[in-house]
């Protein structure tokens, strides 16, 4: 028998506050703020894409944002990037469903960038430098990775980017996170700022079967001559390293 449940926002909300508590190092027991109204704020303004300042407003009986942020910067350093990293991998396997271990999934990996206005030096060094956008050439950068089962995304990896990363060391990281949780993946997706000769070679000695959007360069030839005509078609392409 099938029963009918309902999933509710705040089932999901305390659901995810409690992996978040059973995982994360924040740890905050004062008269004005609490862990759990850390959580409460954070899951608000990630869920509905707005600040903090704007959650605190939002929420009732809730510490300024000042506050918050205050809290939060004493629980997690800067120093404890790493630490920060492997706390968010465990939480997001933690409610990893074993018969999603059962199938051949695919899989993909992306960076996300978060602009930075700050003045800060200390951290600065943990910003990467892009392109102008959004007012800024700093960022945050994020890597994440996850597999799509009937058409639903499960995020269930992500690594911290810094300046000092190569892209093939990001992927290791991902991919390794992935292998960490069992999962057989039968096709992985990259966008095109991992088409690289030392990330292809790194998936070849895997034996992980992967497809790369591969960019556009030269005027006549480069990968420009690989364009032809309005049909798919397959053909072979040497990189200028040999890859």
């Amino acid at each position: 028998m099938i029963t009918n449940a309902s999933l509710t926002g705040q089932t999901v909300r305390a659901a995810s506050i409690k992996t978040a508590q059973d995982h994360l190092h924040v740890e905050v027991a004062g008269y004005k703020v609490t862990s759990e109204m850390i959580f409460n704020v954070l899951f608000k303004a990630a869920s509905e894409r707005i600040s903090i300042e704007a959650a605190c407003q939002d929420l009732t009986s809730v510490a300024d944002s000042n506050s918050i942020r205050e809290q939060l910067n004493d629980c997690v350093g800067i120093e404890q990037l790493r630490d920060a990293e492997g706390e968010m991998n465990a939480a997001l396997a933690a409610n990893l469903p074993d018969w999603l271990r059962l199938h051949g999934l695919e899989a993909a990996i992306d960076t996300h960038d978060e602009p930075f206005y700050g003045k800060s030096e200390v951290l600065r060094k943990y910003c990467c430098g892009s392109a102008a956008k959004a007012g800024t050439t700093h960022f945050f950068r994020i890597a994440t990775a996850y597999v799509m089962y009937r058409q639903v995304r499960f995020t269930l990896a992500l690594t911290y980017v810094t300046p000092e990363d190569s892209t093939v060391a990001v992927v290791q990281r991902l991919y390794a996170q992935l292998q960490r949780l069992q999962l057989t993946l039968r096709l992985l997706y990259l966008d095109r700022g991992f088409c690289q000769g030392a990330v292809i070679r790194y998936l070849t000695d895997q034996r992980q079967p992967a497809i790369l959007a591969c960019t556009i360069r030269g005027k006549q030839g480069g990968t420009r001559r690989l364009c032809r005509g309005r049909k798919s078609y397959r053909t072979r392409y040497t990189f200028t390293d040999g890859t």
